[in-house]
């Protein structure tokens, strides 16, 4: 999996819809935060709108659209990928004899849509420590205190 690091301005100014002609349906974006809740306890908040706690983190907003059922199959909507995207991190969950495979495939697709300046990068958020854990020196410490500091593993 991929993260694609974006923000609300950037998805504000990467979209465009061109103005609704006489006849054809009028099309509303709306763009709203989502809410980090129990999903069980969100009321009548749309649905589409909140998720768990767990990820509040992400700070995510959504884009999304009101048409007339009449409107047809779906929506296009030109979107500037060069302004959405910030930069795209690859997951701390690929082996690393894959990272270079997914890199070239995610930069190719980019190259195909003629998208520049989008940093793809491998995650360093499980990465194994460089020099590793630094030693705690506890000093004079009864045997009460290093016991628990210092718990012996069986």
């Amino acid at each position: 999996g991929v993260c694609i690091e974006s923000s609300r301005e950037r998805l504000e100014s990467a979209i465009s819809i061109e103005k609704s002609e006489v006849g054809k349906p009028t099309i509303q974006l709306t763009m709203a935060a989502v809410e980090y809740s129990d999903v069980k306890k969100s009321g009548d908040r749309e649905p589409w709108l909140v998720k768990r706690n767990a990820f509040r983190f992400e700070e995510e907003a959504r884009l999304y659209c009101d048409v007339p059922f009449s409107f047809g199959r779906g929506l296009n909507v030109p979107v500037d990928l060069s302004r959405l995207i910030k930069e795209i991190v690859i997951t701390p969950f690929a082996k690393e004899w894959q990272v270079p495979g997914i890199q070239s495939a995610i930069e190719a697709v980019l190259r195909d849509a003629h998208v520049e300046g989008i940093e793809v990068r491998s995650s360093e958020h499980m990465r194994k420590p460089e020099t590793g854990w630094p030693q705690i020196s506890l000093g004079k410490v009864s045997p009460e205190v290093e016991k628990i500091l210092r718990p012996s593993i069986p």
